[in-house]
């Protein structure tokens, strides 16, 4: 079973483009780390899914 599932987000900050149809699929009872650079678009995709609001 699929605890997250996002296909295709896109991330702008003004012009700066942090993501580009990305795909994330996390299964039920996994544990799961987004590890990057500052300005990656980590927080952008999770903000975008409602994982830290």
């Amino acid at each position: 079973m699929t605890a997250i599932s996002a296909s295709g987000l896109h991330v702008h900050y003004g012009t700066t483009q942090v993501l580009a149809d990305c795909d994330l699929e996390v299964p039920e009872g996994v544990i799961t780390a987004l590890v990057g650079v500052n300005g990656a678009g980590k927080s952008g995709a999770s903000e975008m899914r409602g994982v830290w609001r």
